[in-house]
């Protein structure tokens, strides 16, 4: 009876051992970089987005849509519409946008309508589908937006 006792103690003994070693040898978690997570850079934080964006956005019923988009470092925006060839009246909007999870794209709050979003990048506003996604086809280079130099 004590040979089994004495043996299975020498067992749990070997096994401990084996266990503290790979608890010693287990990898060490990574640092943690701050500026890899929480800080990464994305276009909310790298580039001068606020200000007044133009262009002309592609209209089903018309010759073009003048856009004019002002977006604030307070986190609001303007926006003026002029639809050519049909009338002379120019529609003002204003209210507050939020960016998206990414940091790269901005969302309109509108009342009254889906929102519309637009990804920002280097001195543009690239105006997106009612889902998010950039717009293909033939009309895809007309939906950006260009800076206004001061």
């Amino acid at each position: 009876m004590k040979q089994i006792l004495f043996i299975l103690f020498a067992l749990l003994f070997l096994s401990g051992c084996g266990l503290k070693e790979k608890l010693e040898n287990k990898p060490q978690e990574p640092a943690i970089d701050s500026q890899t997570d929480a800080g990464q850079d994305n276009s909310s934080t790298s580039l001068d987005w606020a200000g007044t964006y133009k262009g002309i956005l592609p209209c089903a019923d018309c010759e073009g849509i003048e856009t004019v988009i002002t977006i604030k470092d307070d986190m609001t925006y303007t926006i003026k519409t002029k639809y050519l060839g049909k009338d002379e009246m120019v529609y003002e909007q204003k209210g507050d946008f939020l960016w998206n999870e990414e940091g790269n794209t901005i969302i309109l709050n509108e009342k009254n309508r889906t929102p519309r979003q637009f990804l920002v990048g280097e001195n543009y506003l690239l105006q997106l589908d009612l889902k998010g996604n950039k717009i293909t086809g033939e009309l895809a280079e007309k939906y950006f937006l260009h800076k206004a130099v001061k």
